[in-house]
C-alpha cells in the first residue's frame, strides 16, 4: 500500500490513503502527521510533499520515526520540503524588496491563507544537513537527497533549487538499484 502524509489541497494520484489533519474531500484518513492510525509496517511507500516544515523541530525526530513505524521493512519514504539554503541563498543575492518578500513567504509561510488552512505557517526551515540530522534521528538512512522542481511553480521562479527532496530507507535495506533521483519525478 502506498500513504500520502499531508496532502493538503494537493493529493497526488495513485497513492491508496491520503492523510491530513484537515478535512479535505479527498482525504481518506483525518490524522496528526505526527501520530499515524496505522499498524506497524503497513505501508511500502510514503509519500509526504510540503509537511514537515510546518511541524516545530522538536516534534522532527518523533515524527520521522513514527513514519518509519509503519513503513515496511523494504519500504522507501519521500519528503519534499521547501529548500531552506538556497531560500535564504537567493534572499541574500536579491536587492528587491518585493522579491525578498517573497522568498520570506516561501521560507515562513503565508499569512494570508483560506481559513481551513490557516496555523499552517512553517515552524521549520530545512536543509540537506538537517534532514540528515533528523533522518539518522529517527534511525533511517537517506538513500538520496537533491534539488526538486516544486509544486509551487512561483516558487521556482524566484528560488533556484527551491525544493529539496529526500528519499529515506530503513538502514537494514537492501536496495537493488539506488535511486538517482526523486520517485514522483519532481512532484512537490
Amino acid at each position: 500500500m502506498k500513504l500520502e502524509i499531508g496532502c493538503g489541497w494537493h493529493p497526488m494520484p495513485g497513492y491508496d490513503l491520503h492523510v491530513d489533519r484537515v478535512n479535505f474531500p479527498h482525504v481518506e484518513v483525518v490524522a496528526d502527521a505526527r501520530q499515524l492510525p496505522f499498524a506497524d509496517e503497513t505501508f511500502a511507500a510514503i509519500l509526504s510533499i510540503h509537511c514537515l516544515e510546518h511541524l516545530e523541530y522538536l516534534d522532527l525526530t518523533a515524527t520521522l520515526a513514527e513514519w518509519k513505524r509503519v513503513l515496511t521493512r523494504d519500504g522507501v519514504i519521500e519528503v519534499h520540503v521547501p529548500h531552506a539554503e538556497n531560500a535564504c541563498r537567493a534572499y541574500l543575492h536579491t536587492r528587491d524588496p518585493a522579491r525578498r518578500r517573497e522568498i520570506c513567504r516561501v521560507l515562513l509561510g503565508d499569512a494570508n491563507l483560506p481559513p481551513a488552512e490557516r496555523g499552517s505557517r512553517h515552524l521549520a526551515m530545512l536543509d540537506p544537513l538537517l534532514m540528515e540530522h533528523f533522518a539518522a534521528q529517527a534511525g533511517l538512512q537517506v538513500v538520496w537527497m537533491g534539488e526538486a522542481e516544486d509544486r509551487h511553480a512561483v516558487w521556482n521562479s524566484l528560488i533556484p533549487g527551491a525544493g529539496l527532496c529526500v528519499l529515506l530507507c530503513r538502514p537494514d535495506r537492501q536496495m537493488a538499484e539506488m535511486p538517482t533521483g526523486c520517485l514522483q519525478g519532481g512532484a512537490s
